[in-house]
């Protein structure tokens, strides 16, 4: 919901906010996303799974008691650690001042980690009533306050920064007192041994995934300027919509994953498997033809002409979506041979190529050339979980028909814009390319039928 609400506000903030000033909020919101992972040790995520290794209910307030106070002590410690190093933290961008961005997106990050044990809690004990209502609360305060300080003040990037500070600072008060009715003041280091056993490990692949794609943003910031970050977040944002469309489909897939899976009949739980896995990845195929065929349209209709440029990032960054989305499914495989340090290897081998191209095509084309970088760091990772999981658990996809697609909508992309046709021309020919994709799609045989069926229960016993 966030990231739809992030998306849905772009035609509006974008008329209050210069290129300049979504580059601070683009690179605070880099900052923010590994401070996160340093505060917390990814301690959050285990209690997803630990909590149901305890025995009765006092047994597992006491956990959450410890986990709680871990939790909060490791993030008050990072953020002293912080403020004392303010001033060598402050070179990591040339152009933004710690005072006041940094100190506003750290301290959002601080204040926002009271919320990750209540909301662990709520998902857990299948409380979905509360955990609406909260979420909507916050999502209140961290939309409406950003928007009264651009829109209503014209406070710029400091005041979109100062709205999310202030929302969390509001909101913080509301999940300590839920942590507090959910957990006993206990502190066991067995309790926390047994958490950071399972936590630990999961940082290496969430310092790769923020390389993946946050790590841009620096290096933009450093070796061009804070107007071609702005850019790059403008078309990021738009593409990354797709993420949040494919998001109920992935949630809902694991679960039917690991139950096909594990079926006694194999040959069929692999041909089921294939459908799902064909659907997924033909209608995120469409998702991202879509976007990419029209987003030159609406950035220009929707956005003022400074953010125009970005439509020329906007198709390779949904193409770096779609090849990462694809060898999303290629984890479940690994996770079932509980092999997690495979998906580790291939991120490191993404994190060396993003690096690698992106010091060698940002200062040679620019923001294109950090889209680029994109697109062949997560081939890379495609292409290295492809063959692990061929070697040890693979589930066959068609490759015809998605190669089809891809080179088909690849070519219509391109095709329908270069610089030199015509306007009208130029909507008739999308609008046909549009309805050619999505007819093929209907009649294919991994297409909208297999999508429906996907979400209906396993044949497979």
């Amino acid at each position: 919901m966030p990231q739809l609400t992030a998306f849905l506000l772009v035609p509006v903030l974008s008329r209050h906010l210069t290129e300049a000033d979504y580059g601070i909020t683009g690179s605070m919101q880099a900052l923010t996303a590994v401070l996160i992972i340093a505060m917390t040790l990814s301690m959050d995520r285990a209690v997803y799974r630990i909590y149901w290794d305890c025995d009765s209910e006092d047994e597992r307030r006491r956990y959450f008691g410890t986990v709680t106070l871990a939790l909060w002590g490791s993030a008050t410690a990072m953020l002293l650690v912080l403020l004392a190093g303010h001033s060598v933290l402050g070179r990591l961008y040339r152009s933004i001042p710690f005072f006041p961005y940094y100190a506003y997106a750290i301290a959002s990050a601080y204040l926002s980690r009271f919320a990750m044990i209540p909301k662990a809690y709520m998902q857990i004990r299948e409380r979905p009533g509360l955990f609406v209502i909260l979420s909507l609360l916050q999502l209140v305060f961290q939309t409406g306050l950003p928007l009264w300080f651009v829109v209503g003040r014209g406070e710029g990037a400091m005041g979109m920064l100062k709205g999310q500070m202030i929302a969390s600072a509001i909101t913080a008060p509301v999940f300590v007192a839920i942590n507090i009715r959910i957990m006993r003041f206990t502190f066991l280091w067995s309790d926390l041994s047994r958490t950071l056993r399972f936590s630990l490990p999961m940082l290496p692949t969430l310092m790769c995934a923020w390389v993946l794609n946050m790590f841009d943003r620096i290096l933009l910031e450093r070796l061009l300027s804070l107007e071609d970050v702005g850019i790059f977040v403008i078309a990021f944002r738009i593409s990354s919509i797709v993420l949040v469309l494919t998001n109920g489909f992935t949630r809902a897939y694991m679960p039917v994953f690991y139950k096909t899976v594990n079926s006694a009949d194999q040959s069929k739980a692999r041909a089921v498997l294939r459908r799902y896995g064909n659907a997924y990845v033909l209608t995120t195929l469409l998702l991202c033809f879509g976007i990419s065929l029209f987003s030159r349209e609406a950035i220009h209709f929707l956005l003022p002409a400074r953010f125009h440029r970005a439509s020329q990032i906007v198709p390779l960054l949904s193409l770096a979506f779609f090849v990462s989305n694809w060898g999303s499914i290629m984890n479940l495989c690994l996770y079932q041979l509980h092999r997690t340090e495979l998906v580790l290897l291939a991120s490191v081998a993404g994190v060396v190529t993003k690096i690698a191209c992106s010091l060698t095509m940002i200062p040679w084309i620019g923001v294109i050339g950090s889209a680029c970088s994109s697109v062949i760091a997560f081939s890379v990772v495609f292409l290295v979980k492809h063959e692990i999981t061929r070697r040890r658990f693979f589930v066959p996809f068609g490759w015809h028909p998605h190669l089809l697609f891809l080179l088909l909508g690849a070519a219509l992309v391109c095709g329908t814009n270069m610089p030199a046709m015509a306007e009208p021309v130029r909507i008739i020919a999308k609008l046909l390319g549009a309805a050619l994709m999505v007819g093929l799609f209907a009649r294919s045989g991994t297409g909208s039928d297999l999508l429906l069926s996907s979400f209906r229960p396993s044949p497979v016993a």
